[in-house]
C-alpha cells in the first residue's frame, strides 16, 4: 500500500523532473521570460494532476496504468497547456499546440529513460 508521504514524494519528484526538462526544452526553443514563467505555472497545475491520476490508478488496480489511461491523461495535459499558451503567450509562440506537444513528449520520454 502506498502511503500519503510516498504519494506526495512521488508527485514532488515528478514535478521537479518535469519542470527541469520542460524549461530546458522551452529555452532551447528560444522561449522568452514570460513564456518560461507561464510554462512553470501551467506545469505546477497539470503535472500533479497527471501524476496523481497515474498513482491512484495503481493504488486502485494494483497495476501500472494501461496505455489508454496514459495517452488520455497526457493528451489532456498537452491540450490544456496548449490552450493556456495560446491565451497567454500567443504573441511569443507561433504554434502553442506544437510547443506543448514537444515539451510534454520530451519530458515524458526523459522520464521513461530514467
Amino acid at each position: 500500500m502506498i502511503t500519503l508521504s510516498q504519494l506526495l514524494a512521488s508527485t514532488g519528484k515528478s514535478l521537479m523532473f518535469t519542470l527541469s526538462a520542460e524549461l530546458i526544452l522551452a529555452l532551447l526553443l528560444k522561449a522568452d521570460k514570460k513564456t518560461v514563467a507561464i510554462c512553470t505555472l501551467v506545469n505546477i497545475v497539470t503535472n500533479p494532476l497527471v501524476t496523481l491520476t497515474f498513482n491512484w490508478t495503481y493504488i486502485l488496480t494494483h497495476k501500472p496504468p494501461v496505455w489508454y489511461i496514459i495517452i488520455t491523461v497526457e493528451v489532456l495535459a498537452v491540450l490544456t497547456e496548449a490552450f493556456v499558451y495560446g491565451k497567454t503567450v500567443k504573441d511569443n509562440i507561433r504554434h502553442p499546440f506544437l510547443f506543448s506537444l514537444i515539451l510534454n513528449l520530451g519530458s515524458y520520454l526523459g522520464g521513461l529513460a530514467l
